[in-house]
């Protein structure tokens, strides 16, 4: 007769107690047989996961591993279930000694619990002829909610599911799973499951451009007293992170409860750039949403970031000068670089010099003018990490008005304890508040949706290629308001005070200009300084471009349906390529909307659209304009050679949608019958093609018949305000394009 022993299993992340609590904990690894099941069970059924290590083998009969899972309701009595498992075997390949390796057993089964009341559900594993020396015993419970679950208000149901969700898939950043033991105390209390709660929580806002709610991790402090406004922080991770980062840091011991303030983590991207529009708009929904739910403070909103979030910090605060009091940029990455280059040309090309101006942070670093920044590294990091950050820090020194704080730490590139404590940074920003109306102002523009600070707003730049420049000082005593300006074409200006002269570009006028009656809406007047589009004129959208900003919207990506076939196969797959972000979007489906053309809908049409077309689509979706322009060509010493010519079997142009006003549409043009895959030239992040209105790639023949194209760009572009290939000419970029205010 075999003996058999039960195994009892613990996943249970949560703990159900009030004192103190472990907030995170080192993912579990795999000795014995475990169970990976949801902690809690909302719906009617539960999927449960059995594993076993590799050593398990010895139990197998066939190559398989046969037991039950046996469920026990822990009040109700009568509900008991008993489901029989199968583990089979699981491989991976070592490519160094070219043999299958077995890694462990896996099985599943599904427990239908639609009837069964709220409760704990004790789980038991069954397998005959175990050895009970051998296999450890845990233990685990799962609970029923489905009842409470649905007593929690409709307003707040679907944000509340998203945390469940997270607790039930065991999601954790690297080695770190959060425990979550608030979920337990917003049980108790599921009319208002998040008031009072302290320490963790997982927040969710509806994500426009995704469609759907996207969490964040948010911590409120115990000593942090919510009935007045609270500071708040808004922290960026570093590459290959996401909005779980925090917990990495408070596993490592971070003092999150010294110089409290609430810290959102947010994190809706892996890779991309801060200034990517999926990045930027998640930060901005994160502080928004945040301050809807809690009474935060808004004039001390604050952002930190490392490595891509050091970057991430100063671009984000350049580009919104207005929303935060001080930053903190640590070990930021990117900085390294000449230029942040956006194409790989010639240096006689004068459009991509221009173009990499305009994507430089240096270029926007008088816009931090009224904010204070700490530049922090460390001494054992790369060296050119060490030396970039200095640099950095030092051209912050010289531009900005205001205080700027550089040092180094003995560590590497990640700053933590016991070198670097956090708290310091949250201590040094708290003596600080956001500056509401200055006399002077300094703003740098390379987007139109980001040309506002404080009184000034800029409407239009002359050439969208270059960065437009104003310096607006306004002088209370004289009543006089003095503006230098370059590259704008119209801006509007609210002074602090009663203006009775303008001096423009050294030409004084008189004005009679009030403010408003109500101090918080100012009278604006706007001054025009060169011939500039109307709105919606035909021309160029009011946001200017370029490609990234068919990201600042919802975004389908459609492919034409009119030629054969094997066309149609090419273009679909080559869709499916662009729409999939699985490498970078965080939370949720990574593939955006595939649609054929004669499938798209009126609503569809509204939003953005990435088209991928063949070359005979072009005059029937393009017309006959000049899209593409004569290009240099280093290889005709010198002569310029038209786009088609250039080797170029796939072509990109950005033009305003012919459905939705300030709506763009990115039609991508692609020869042959051989799917493009656009990811390869990190098609869904900022540093390659996000500055330009249009490209030319190159796809080298793949070496074997079932490989895909993986594209490079061969040359780059922008358009004019009226939609026109911008000059291709040489040209020198000069200091005052880049750090001069």
């Amino acid at each position: 007769m075999q003996q058999g022993i039960v195994l009892v299993v613990c996943l249970l992340l949560v703990t159900v107690g009030w004192g103190q609590e472990t907030q995170v904990r080192l993912a579990p690894g795999l000795s014995g047989f475990t169970f990976t099941l949801p902690s809690w069970v909302y719906q009617p059924t539960a999927t449960i996961t059995v594993d076993a290590p590799a050593k398990a083998e010895a139990l197998a009969k066939d190559k398989v591993i046969t037991g039950t899972v046996e469920l026990r309701h822990s009040t109700a009595t009568e509900r008991q279930l008993s489901l029989s498992v199968r583990l089979t075997p699981e491989y991976w390949d070592d490519k160094e000694k070219g043999t299958h390796v077995l890694s462990r057993w896996h099985g599943t089964v599904c427990a239908n619990l639609g009837d069964w009341p709220d409760g704990d559900v004790a789980i038991e594993l069954r397998i005959p002829g175990a050895d009970a020396a051998t296999w450890p015993l845990p233990i685990t419970t799962l609970h029923l909610v489905r009842g409470t679950v649905a007593r929690i208000p409709v307003a707040t149901r679907a944000e509340f599911c998203v945390w469940l969700d997270h607790a039930n898939d065991h999601v954790g950043f690297w080695a770190w799973q959060p425990t979550w033991p608030n979920i337990a105390r917003a049980f108790t209390q599921p009319d208002h499951p998040y008031d009072g709660l302290r320490g963790f929580v997982l927040r969710s806002y509806p994500q426009p451009q995704l469609r759907r709610l996207q969490p964040y991790t948010l911590y409120i402090p115990e000593a942090l007293d919510l009935t007045k406004p609270a500071p708040l922080l808004i922290l960026l991770h570093g590459s290959g992170g996401n909005y779980l980062n925090i917990f990495g840091d408070y596993g490592a011991g971070e003092r999150l409860e010294q110089s409290p303030m609430l810290i959102a983590n947010a994190g809706m991207l892996r890779e991309s750039d801060f200034r990517h529009p999926f990045t930027l708009s998640d930060v901005i929904g994160v502080l928004d949403d945040v301050s809807r739910k809690y009474h935060v403070d808004p004039d001390r909103v604050y952002l930190q970031g490392i490595s891509l979030g050091g970057r991430g910090s100063l671009d984000l605060a350049a580009l919104l000068p207005d929303r935060f009091a001080a930053i903190s940029a640590q070990s930021p990455f990117g900085l390294d670089r000449a230029t942040w280059e956006p194409v790989l040309m010639s240096e006689d090309d004068g459009t991509a010099l221009r173009l990499k101006v305009k994507n430089d942070v240096r270029t926007l670093l008088p816009n931090l003018t009224r904010t204070p920044v700490e530049v922090l590294y460390g001494y054992q990091d790369h060296a050119r990490f060490v030396a970039a950050a200095r640099t950095v820090g030092a051209l912050l020194k010289d531009t900005l008005k205001t205080d700027v704080v550089i040092k180094g730490f003995n560590c590497g590139h990640n700053l933590s304890l016991p070198d670097y404590d956090w708290a310091t940074t949250r201590a040094w920003m708290l003596k600080y508040t956001k500056q509401h109306q200055p006399n002077e102002v300094r703003l740098r523009v390379t987007n139109l949706r980001f040309g506002v600070s404080a009184w000034v707003h800029v409407q239009a730049l002359a050439d969208y290629s270059r960065v437009g420049r104003i310096y607006a000082q306004y002088r209370p005593e004289t009543k006089t308001l003095m503006l230098v300006t370059a590259n704008v074409a119209t801006a509007t200006y609210a002074p602090p005070g009663d203006v009775q002269k303008v001096v423009l570009n050294g030409t004084s006028f008189s004005v009679n200009w009030k403010p408003s009656l109500n101090p918080l809406c100012q009278r604006a007047e706007t001054l025009t300084t060169s011939n500039a589009p109307t709105p919606h004129d035909g021309k160029r959208p009011g946001l200017s471009g370029p490609i990234w900003d068919l990201w600042s919207r919802p975004v389908n990506y459609v492919y034409a349906t009119t030629g054969t076939a094997k066309e149609q196969a090419c273009l679909k797959q080559s869709a499916e390529n662009a729409a999939n972000w699985q490498d970078d979007i965080a939370y949720g489906d990574p593939h955006l909307p595939v649609v054929a053309e004669n499938a798209l809908t009126a609503a569809q049409k509204q939003e953005n659209l990435v088209y991928f077309i063949t070359p005979a689509d072009v005059p029937r979706l393009l017309g006959h304009a000049a899209i593409w322009p004569l290009v240099y060509n280093k290889r005709q010493a010198g002569g310029m050679t038209p786009a088609a010519y250039l080797d170029a079997d796939v072509r990109v142009a950005l033009r305003p949608s012919q459905w939705a006003v300030d709506g763009y549409i990115l039609y991508v043009v692609v020869a042959g019958q051989r799917p493009v895959n656009l990811q390869a030239i990190n098609w869904d992040q900022w540093d390659l093609p996000a500055a330009t209105d249009w490209l030319l790639l190159r796809t080298p023949a793949p070496t074997a018949p079932e490989e895909q194209r993986v594209a490079t760009i061969t040359a780059a572009g922008v358009y004019d305000n009226h939609w026109r290939p911008a000059a291709w000419a040489p040209f020198t970029v000069t200091t005052d394009e880049t750090v001069v205010p």
